[in-house]
């Protein structure tokens, strides 16, 4: 759905993704904004964290990236696809 709306609204006002996000920034597409914070909330449902996480973007992203180190170092509870090799070879975001 937010892919969706995210591309019609590209479309239909002939626009690429920064001048897009700048405007929603700005208080425009208050229907994708909500969209996102669906998204976000349901990612940190997945992840068995707090609802505030989705509720600040800064508190989200610095999760996130705290989350890459730790998949990218082993340490994490998470599965990963990565094996230990490859985790040695992967600089985590952010670092």
């Amino acid at each position: 759905m937010m892919l969706g709306r995210r591309s019609a609204i590209c479309t239909a006002e002939q626009i690429g993704l920064t001048d897009l996000y700048n405007a929603m920034d700005e208080g425009a597409c208050a229907d994708l904004k909500q969209l996102h914070r669906s998204l976000d909330e349901a990612v940190t449902q997945c992840y068995g964290w707090s609802k505030a996480f989705a509720q600040d973007d800064s508190m989200l992203v610095n999760r996130l990236i705290e989350l890459n180190r730790e998949i990218v170092n082993g340490t994490t509870g998470i599965p990963t696809l990565l094996t230990a090799s490859q985790r040695t070879c992967c600089r985590p975001i952010g670092a």
